[in-house]
């Protein structure tokens, strides 16, 4: 039952629905038919932006968190991969290895701005180190292969190896977004110029969720991508995801200097907020030089408004937390 006292929007409504639909096209479908008066469109299905009749508004939403791609550094992992995993020069060698600017422009019609930590660029904030406004690890397909070189790897018929081990292994994502497709598609490509031989394996979220926080047998995956975290609206402390034994992390990430760094600005009392900021800095630089996830881009939503629709904008819509106020929305002519 509606709440009588409810003091939103004047025009509030007693019925909001949400429909959900299970792919991309079949959103923009509901979009271009006016089943649906506000929604996603994919940036796959930009170029088409015309055939959407009943919409006259699009709002590029940058939110606040960022992408990555994990790699199982759990001792058990598929393909006895773990342990190599753990390495950074093999995780640098990734990260180098991801054209972002290419997935940007491709992709993401210059609305994915690459991200090289945590934090990312746009919506623009406080919390985004300075020195991570560039890469620590740019995109250099001959370094990231030199690099697997000087450590021993070997390209035997295409493929790193090295003590009997391969850098071949399956990349799962969630299937249903063709963004998603084209962006692991390229990183495959991309990937495959220095010696790792990626097979894109895409599974529904929810299963991908089940075999990712399977606590009882973390070894049935070597990576995934296509992976978000979004501070909805909380202090951007990264615990979950980068402190050992974080809720978040699945991956085996571990080490006391991280944690120690997340207390230095977490529990320990500062004498200002610049001070504080400057705590968190430190673990910033920390985790992007680090890698305990290989950071790419985040791309922005574009939210399709239909014309009827009324008091939707970007304040309303409130992409950068994730949490709209459709309670001041109201149709109309």
């Amino acid at each position: 039952m509606p709440n009588p006292k409810y003091t939103g929007g004047a025009k509030a409504y007693d019925t909001l629905v949400l429909e959900f639909e299970g792919s991309d096209s079949s959103e923009f479908a509901a979009l271009k038919t006016g089943t649906v008066q506000v929604g996603y469109v994919d940036l796959s299905e930009y170029g088409a932006r015309s055939a959407l009749k009943g919409i006259d508004r699009l709002y590029p939403g940058y939110n606040f968190g960022y992408n990555f791609m994990a790699v199982n550094m759990n001792s058990n992992a598929k393909g006895g991969l773990g342990s190599v995993f753990s390495q950074l020069y093999v995780r640098q060698a990734l990260e180098e290895s991801i054209d972002q600017s290419a997935i940007d422009r491709v992709v993401y019609h210059g609305f994915a701005p690459p991200q090289y930590g945590n934090i990312p660029s746009k919506p623009a904030t406080a919390f985004l180190d300075p020195k991570l406004k560039q890469p620590l690890y740019p995109f250099n397909l001959k370094r990231a292969k030199a690099l697997l070189t000087a450590h021993g790897w070997k390209e035997v018929h295409g493929v790193m190896t090295k003590d009997g081990r391969s850098l071949a292994f399956p990349l799962m994502y969630a299937s249903g977004s063709t963004s998603t497709t084209d962006t692991v598609s390229l990183i495959q490509s991309d990937l495959a110029n220095i010696g790792v031989k990626v097979a894109l394996q895409p599974q529904p979220s929810s299963t991908m969720l089940g075999i990712l926080t399977n606590a009882s047998d973390e070894g049935k995956w070597d990576a995934v991508a296509g992976f978000g975290i979004t501070y909805s609206g909380y202090y951007p402390a990264g615990d979950a995801v980068f402190h050992s034994g974080g809720g978040l992390d699945f991956f085996g990430w571990d080490s006391a200097t991280e944690d120690n760094l997340i207390a230095g600005f977490q529990n320990q009392p500062s004498t200002s907020l610049t001070a504080n900021l400057k705590a968190y800095y430190r673990f910033e630089e920390y985790t992007a030089k680090e890698l305990p996830v290989i950071f790419m881009n985040r791309p922005s939503t574009i939210e399709a408004v239909a014309a009827n629709l009324h008091g939707v904008n970007p304040l309303t819509l409130n992409t950068v937390v994730g949490y709209g106020l459709p309670q001041l929305w109201w149709v109309g002519k």
